[in-house]
């Protein structure tokens, strides 16, 4: 029984302490009453309640990294197929990575009673190749049409004054 739990305790420590490798993409995770957020500070992208995260394999290994925050109460990251449970506690940052290794849409919940609208707390999670994730990205980084239809509409009408 000793040795077993020598063991187990040492594999937790060593992926608990495991170096956050240099092709990992970095998501700012944060709960909300009641919806998700999700910030990538290398691709200047945010969206809401729509996670998508590259594939990563053996051949083109790309984990990605997680911080996970909480601005109002606790809440609870759970994407079943991708692994367990991660608490955001506020004023508390938590974090985890995940290398999934099979493209596909993947569904979770917040598993943390957070109040009367949390059942509405569902999420996607997206897995895509990296031909996809790289599509995903730089269509998130195109301006949006409305935005700038606003503004060139502005600018004319400064002009004309």
């Amino acid at each position: 029984m000793i040795v077993l739990f020598l063991t187990t305790a040492r594999f937790i420590f060593k992926i608990q302490d495991a170096p956050k490798s240099p092709s990992a993409l970095d998501v700012i995770l944060t709960g909300h009453q009641f919806w998700w957020e999700f910030r990538y500070p290398q691709l200047g992208i945010v969206t809401a309640n729509e996670l998508h995260i590259p594939l990563s394999t053996d051949e083109s290994a790309r984990p990605s990294y997680l911080k996970l925050l909480s601005v109002d109460v606790n809440h609870s990251f759970w994407i079943p197929q991708l692994g367990g449970k991660t608490d955001l506690i506020p004023n508390h940052p938590n974090s985890m990575w995940m290398g999934p290794n099979r493209a596909g849409v993947y569904l979770g919940q917040c598993a943390q009673f957070c109040a009367l609208q949390h059942a509405m707390m569902l999420l996607r999670v997206s897995v895509d190749s990296r031909d996809d994730f790289a599509a995903w990205a730089m269509n998130q980084q195109q301006p949006d049409v409305q935005d700038s239809k606003v503004a060139a509409s502005r600018h004319v009408d400064a002009g004309m004054h």
